[in-house]
């Protein structure tokens, strides 16, 4: 197991491994409750160098204690790593999600013109129905148009002449 300290933004939460402190620790912390938080590294009276979290109400509260002052920039250097690829990730996520809002606000707009036009289309057929005129290509099919009614020079099927006899 290696004895360099790491860090990872998992869940929103920060989970820190140190294992060169002198009472090795895992440690996690919610990053939404200690978003004004701060975290600094002390040196106390007899030689340790103690990594603190620092809390907007002036609390604070020791994470691990270190034997060598870079050992403790080791672990803080850690932190500062996983939270900058955490915002980096953050920041791709919201873009992407802002790509797929305008793809998804255009395919709604076309889909809106589509539906337009076909509403267009289906008014003016009915409008065309009412008004007794039989729009273009409906209900002819090559034939007469509807059995029964003989027209000149059009041609008809046998069965539609002998249905009008």
């Amino acid at each position: 197991m290696s004895k360099n300290p790491s860090a990872n933004v998992v869940d929103n939460s920060l989970v820190l491994s140190l294992p060169n402190a002198l009472n090795p620790v895992v440690w996690r912390m919610e990053l939404a409750k200690a978003k004004m938080s701060a975290i600094e590294i002390r040196e106390d009276k007899i030689g340790d160098f103690a990594l603190i979290l620092k809390t907007p109400k002036g609390d604070s509260n020791e994470i691990a204690r270190f034997g060598a002052k870079n050992d403790a920039l080791k672990g803080l250097h850690a932190i500062t790593n996983a939270m900058l690829k955490a915002e980096k990730t953050q920041s791709k996520g919201q873009k992407s999600a802002q790509n797929s809002g305008v793809f998804k606000k255009v395919m709604m707009a076309f889909l809106g013109v589509i539906s337009f036009v076909i509403l267009l289309i289906i008014i003016a057929n009915v409008i065309a129905i009412f008004a007794g005129v039989t729009p273009n290509g409906v209900g002819q099919q090559g034939g007469a148009g509807k059995a029964g009614i003989i027209q000149d020079g059009v041609p008809q099927s046998a069965d539609d002449f002998l249905r009008s006899q």
